[in-house]
């Protein structure tokens, strides 16, 4: 089991309604995976690109359950997690469509949960 990670963006006062994007999973015994997106509205392609995403006003950290999360904890927490893992060989059983960024995250294209 793994804890799952969004950024939620146009918050809605009225409705309560929010957008979400999938920022990652982390769970015991793996690196960190992150979800890749590139289309017309987001490139996101690296953990850099997360974090200048993240970084946007109004957007907001949140796990599964709803908990907001503070930016530089999760920040310290990602990174803390993949050094744990840095010489793990094999990306994911998803090859073909996992890739590594420029600093060693793992990215998917595929949408995960």
């Amino acid at each position: 089991m793994g804890t799952n990670y969004y950024a939620c963006y146009n918050y809605c006062e009225h409705c309560k309604r929010e957008d979400r994007l999938h920022i990652c999973k982390l769970s015991l015994g793996y690196r960190p995976i992150f979800q890749a997106y590139k289309n017309e509205e987001f490139k996101i392609v690296s953990w850099r690109d997360w974090k200048n995403f993240l970084e946007k006003p109004g957007v907001l950290i949140k796990n599964e359950y709803g908990n907001l999360i503070v930016q530089d904890a999760f920040y310290k927490k990602i990174e803390e997690w993949q050094r744990h893992f840095e010489v793990t060989p094999r990306i994911s059983n998803y090859d073909n469509d996992s890739f590594l960024d420029d600093e060693g995250y793992q990215f998917i294209w595929l949408e995960f949960f």
